[in-house]
């Protein structure tokens, strides 16, 4: 087992030196006036991840950011968790609002340069799988994913995922999201390859535009435990790690998959026109199968939006 490393700020650490304070235990309220506690990320997490080095902050500005930057140190096996975002992101560099009461981490996904290039577009796929099915496991909500990125609960996002590609050595690092075609031009005898996974859900926040919702939200009427951020967050990674590159990860991320079968609108990345088409399937490699106006299309890049279903 490898060094373990806990790096956490001073609000938390004052904390978790007594175990039986609850102080960081935070209650929301749910709209019949119903209390759920929410308990942020903290010293649990160095437990419940015991096979990466943890760092834990209160509030940081970008966790992918912060994963790059250990990477540039060498740090590998890792994963660093915030329980506020000051500058987080989501794809094509647009601001993801990361307000304390959300649970925010990235970790990274080390292979050998060759594997990751064959298969990197499978790694937010295998996030996203991971994410909702945790998401139903511990809290009973009926998570779903649209394609790609997004996790979503009775019809709103209830958060997102953001992987980016990272070369180190003998090339000057760089990121880059991973569904772009310019992860194809990476050459595995050119430098060490890696990827880092950001994930955001809201957890008990409130303040997110109306297609959104939170686990608070979400969650069954009977659930009377609480919502930690530790326990989710190791649930996810343990899952991430588990079944990443195995057999049927597709078959499960096509399940999960609500807009199969229905009218959806695609945004295309490349300045192109809006189009209307219909999602049929997904590729073994994570490529969505439309059909517009006849014709089978293998979508790599993009967004989609629903057209005729709440999921």
């Amino acid at each position: 087992m490898m060094n373990q490393r806990f790096i956490i700020s001073k609000y938390s650490r004052e904390n978790t030196k007594n175990k039986k304070n609850k102080s960081i235990e935070r209650a929301f309220e749910r709209g019949d006036m119903e209390k759920i506690n929410f308990i942020p990320a903290g010293a649990g997490l160095y437990e419940k991840i015991p096979s990466r080095h943890v760092t834990v902050k209160e509030t940081t500005g970008s966790t992918n950011t912060d994963a790059a930057e250990l990477l540039r140190q060498g740090e590998r096996g890792f994963l660093i968790a915030a329980n506020a975002q000051t500058g987080g992101r989501g794809r094509r560099g647009r601001t993801f609002l990361s307000e304390t009461g959300g649970i925010y981490f990235s970790f990274d996904v080390s292979a050998p340069a060759e594997k990751l290039r064959q298969c990197f577009t499978l790694v937010t796929p295998t996030a996203g799988v991971a994410a909702a099915l945790a998401s139903r496991e511990l809290y009973g909500i009926d998570a779903k994913i649209k394609w790609v990125n997004d996790i979503f609960a009775g019809g709103r996002k209830l958060g997102g995922i953001l992987a980016e590609g990272v070369e180190t050595e003998h090339r000057e690092l760089h990121g880059g999201e991973l569904h772009d075609s310019e992860f194809h031009g990476v050459k595995p005898h050119d430098s060490e390859f890696h990827v880092i996974v950001g994930i955001g859900i809201n957890a008990v926040n409130t303040r997110f535009p109306d297609t959104a919702t939170s686990i608070s939200r979400e969650i069954p009427r009977e659930f009377s435990g609480a919502i930690c951020s530790d326990e989710l967050i190791a649930k996810i990674v343990g899952t991430f790690d588990d079944i990443l590159f195995t057999d049927g990860v597709i078959d499960e991320y096509r399940r999960l998959l609500f807009i199969l079968g229905h009218d959806i609108a695609v945004h295309p990345f490349d300045g192109s026109e809006d189009y209307r088409a219909r999602a049929i399937d997904v590729c073994p490699d994570g490529r969505l199968v439309i059909l517009r106006g006849g014709e089978r299309i293998l979508l790599s890049s993009g967004e989609v939006s629903i057209l005729d279903l709440t999921a």
